[in-house]
């Protein structure tokens, strides 16, 4: 699958839209028992802000430098406007100090929250040279602690992030907030924030960056347990899972990678140590990766959630097969052989049955259209999109074998301007698409007939 497009919708298991929407994390009554945000006086008084981190590249909130580090900040806040810092043009860390004088502001081992999509002159003028990624790596630079972000655009921002490629910053925690509790931050300091954002859009250009009286403590359980083996790394949650439990997903997943590689012998997999992450829960998993869905698979890591009893070999089997193969082809193919592997585990059968199904009663869609479905998206793609892929995969296999299906898998990752007039299925297969449908639903039918 091609994760970094579909984020926030791939699934790999019946159903979807699994987990709390975004709205559960930001309403003010929600409690997590592994992260908490408090706005504080000295004098003793403090109220919960509600937020969500911000994810990054290895799926692990931004800060928790991959489920190695608890998060724990407690700092001056300084308001940092939209958070820019270009030069000349524009600096967001210049304003009023505690003081009351104005000049730099020191933001070292501080908080900085700041908005980073006020539709204003400046945002304007350098929002697109000056993304959020390098705003927070600017941050960073300056040493603050941790930043916070907040939308005007967004009610419930979710936020999937990195620090640019070549930044050599500190990985700090980034957090986002709804537009109401950055305006609680900033009230609990005496600023008033309807004046504030009243002249911001009237002036079309970002206040007064200020160090703030409040201060505030950040807390996201980041260090998992995790048991090593020597092909791959799991993690979880202490209070989620027992040893005796993570000894028993480890197993599942020992099992799981030697019937993939025994399936699948002769062709090359992945061979990297893979990174592997279990959750008790959606409400939990969503938090941390920001994708909903019992099961995800990137390049190298697996995030499942296992709501106890046996561990699922099914679905150990079927994320396997993505990291192990690689999640680089057509959503089509990446699902299909995962489907494969997870029928050939549980129910050989399962993805023909389903899919025959649909062809008798005329739901199953063209296989030219299937091929550029992005499965996982709920809806009809989806439903269909995961038995016929599995269906056809096997169909391949069974009839042109294993080596031929693992040519057209690489061929079908190519650039789309280089399949262009390179069909991959002809190259392969020395047929068309058309052709080899009409072979794959005989196979089924004849398949039905023969039980």
């Amino acid at each position: 699958m091609r994760y970094v497009a579909l984020l926030f919708f791939l699934l790999v298991s019946d159903g979807w839209a699994q987990g709390p929407q975004v709205s559960y994390y930001y309403n003010p009554s929600t409690e997590l028992s592994w992260a908490q945000c408090y706005v504080y006086q000295q004098g003793g008084s403090h109220e919960k802000i509600p937020f969500l981190p911000v994810v990054g590249r290895d799926h692990s909130p931004l800060g928790t430098l991959n489920y190695t580090k608890d998060v724990n900040i407690n700092g001056t806040v300084v308001f940092a406007g939209d958070g820019i810092a270009d030069g000349d043009q524009w600096n967001s860390y210049s304003g009023r100090r505690l003081d009351y004088t104005r000049g730099p502001i020191d933001i070292a081992r501080k908080i900085v929250m700041f908005c980073y999509d006020f539709p204003d002159s400046v945002e304007t003028r350098l929002g697109k040279t000056f993304p959020v990624e390098r705003r927070i790596a600017t941050a960073a630079a300056h040493d603050a602690a941790a930043v916070i972000l907040f939308s005007h655009q967004r009610q419930y921002p979710f936020l999937y992030l990195d620090y640019p490629t070549d930044s050599v910053t500190r990985p700090i925690p980034v957090i986002t907030v709804t537009e109401t509790s950055a305006a609680a931050i900033l009230e609990s300091a005496g600023m008033d924030t309807h004046e504030l954002l009243e002249q911001w859009q009237k002036s079309q250009h970002p206040p007064e960056s200020q160090v703030l009286i409040s201060r505030l403590h950040l807390w996201i359980e980041g260090t998992f347990q995790s048991v090593q083996t020597k092909y791959f790394s799991l993690h979880a949650r202490k209070e989620e899972f027992s040893r005796r439990d993570m000894q028993s997903i480890a197993r599942v997943n020992q099992k799981a990678q030697r019937f993939v590689r025994k399936l699948f012998n002769g062709v090359p997999l992945q061979t990297e140590r893979l990174f592997i992450v279990y959750f008790r829960d959606y409400d939990s998993k969503v938090f941390y990766t920001h994708h909903w869905g019992k099961g995800f698979a990137t390049n190298a890591s697996i995030f499942n959630v296992h709501e106890g009893g046996v561990p699922s070999f099914g679905l150990a089997v079927h994320e396997n097969t993505h990291l192990l193969w690689g999640t680089n082809s057509t959503s089509f193919l990446d699902e299909g052989v995962a489907m494969y592997a997870q029928a050939m585990a549980t129910d050989r059968n399962s993805n023909d049955r389903k899919t025959l199904q649909l062809m008798k009663s005329n739901k199953l869609y063209p296989l030219q259209e299937m091929m550029k479905f992005q499965i996982g998206i709920p809806g009809t793609q989806t439903d269909v999109g995961y038995p016929a892929a599995g269906s056809f995969v096997r169909f391949l296999i069974d009839r042109y074998g294993l080596k031929s299906f693992h040519d057209v898998f690489l061929l079908e990752s190519r650039p789309e301007n280089e399949i262009k007039g390179n069909d991959s299925w002809e190259k392969v297969y020395h047929k068309p698409v058309p052709q080899l449908e009409a072979e794959w639903h005989q196979y089924l039918l004849k398949r039905s007939r023969d039980k």
